[in-house]
């Protein structure tokens, strides 16, 4: 066997253990919890690589920029723009953005092109004087292009019902990036389609790490108008994030609940269900401690690993004890059998989830991590504390 029978060494390590996870979380607390889009970017990407300088590169070594989407029929689609321009520019003054950018220009504003329309009938009706204004000035024939070119345009647009939307322009390829037609979008619950106009606001923070404070200030500040939306990774990881960690939380007592119904059923006695409990909290204490001391964080990755160690945890501990309970407590015998297996079994779990920590994603990572240390470490309290712990606690009883 790896582990003496020794119950003495078992008990002095499992005090040693116990003291030791407690002056961690005194001195340095519990491992914190991380919200954002981080455990959604990969680690090693060249294009993420390239973004960054080029972020850096273009002035915004410490600014983020989030996409913004503005939502709306083709004829409230301005108002609603300007709407969310006054809240932007209230959030700029207070400090909660730096900037912000809207292509509110590119909409159709029907007093306007009614101004317009009255100078390109003149510019049309003029061409004749303005070509021969830009020779007489010197122009090149280039600009005699450019002139020709541009009134052959708006010359069209003449004989099209006014106002122009502006998906039927002659730039609607240029237009698209940042304007949806609407024969191309979802309907809304009136089933009438809906344009999207994007934007892009910009907070402070790393490229691709905006400040999760400001951008949770910013989403607040917003939810009265329901046609603006903060979109990208950095506000899907934030919401994602914030909604696992509720949902964590929720249902940690309905889990535990439902594992100690689970465990009472297997083995029938309080000493096995006590003992299980205190497998899977020492466990994930353990993990928490070896977080804490690497400095590192719950994601919304890494949070997956709780419910694998509970599961993990409790299918090597019943194999254990109803070993223990067929051999009437003989560790020795246990350890070549069924303790035999649990370590083989444990060792290869153990490195399937080492590999993960050298995948490409953050996230990913993050979660092999906390899989093969927490795994170790139930797997180290399952062979050699647990059997002399169920020795202690039925004292010689099976």
């Amino acid at each position: 066997s790896v582990f003496p029978v020794n119950h003495r060494l078992a008990g002095i390590a499992t005090v040693i253990l116990i003291f030791g996870i407690g002056i961690i979380f005194s001195v340095r607390g519990l491992p914190q919890y991380q919200s954002g889009s981080s455990a959604l970017r990969p680690s090693k990407s060249q294009a993420l690589l390239a973004w960054d300088t080029l972020q850096q590169r273009l002035g915004k070594e410490h600014q983020s920029s989030v996409p913004i989407l503005i939502t709306g029929q083709h004829e409230a689609l301005r108002n609603h723009a300007l709407a969310l321009k006054a809240e932007l520019i209230v959030a700029k003054r207070s400090g909660g953005i730096l900037s912000f950018s809207l292509p509110i220009a590119l909409l159709v504003d029907p007093e306007s092109q009614k101004l317009n329309r009255d100078f390109i009938e003149w510019w049309i009706k003029e061409q004749s004087y303005l070509s021969e204004a830009l020779v007489t000035a010197g122009f090149t024939e280039d600009a005699m292009i450019l002139l020709k070119s541009v009134s052959a345009v708006w010359g069209r647009t003449l004989h099209k019902p006014w106002p122009i939307q502006t998906y039927e322009s002659e730039a609607a390829d240029v237009l698209g990036r940042f304007l949806s037609e609407p024969e191309k979008t979802n309907k809304n619950i009136a089933g009438q389609n809906e344009n999207v106009m994007l934007g892009s606001v910009t907070f402070s923070g790393e490229p691709g790490a905006p400040d999760p404070s400001k951008l949770r200030a910013l989403q607040q500040q917003l939810k009265p108008l329901s046609y603006a939306h903060l979109s990208g990774w950095e506000s899907l990881g934030l919401a994602l994030s914030e909604f696992v960690h509720r949902q964590i939380t929720r249902l940690t007592i309905p889990l535990i609940l439902v594992l100690t119904m689970m465990l009472t059923l297997t083995f029938r006695n309080w000493r096995d269900v006590l003992l299980s409990i205190m497998l899977l909290a020492l466990g994930i204490a353990a993990l928490m401690a070896t977080m804490t001391a690497l400095g590192q964080t719950w994601n919304l990755a890494s949070l997956a690993a709780l419910p694998l160690l509970l599961g993990t945890g409790i299918d090597y501990g019943i194999h254990i004890m109803l070993s223990m309970a067929r051999e009437n407590n003989d560790i020795s015998k246990v350890r070549a059998t069924t303790g035999r297996a649990v370590l083989f079994s444990g060792a290869t779990t153990v490195i399937g989830f080492a590999s993960l920590m050298f995948a490409g994603n953050q996230g990913i990572a993050s979660l092999g991590m906390a899989c093969c240390f927490g795994t170790s470490w139930i797997l180290l309290f399952v062979l050699w504390l647990l059997p002399h712990w169920r020795v202690w606690l039925c004292r010689g009883k099976s």
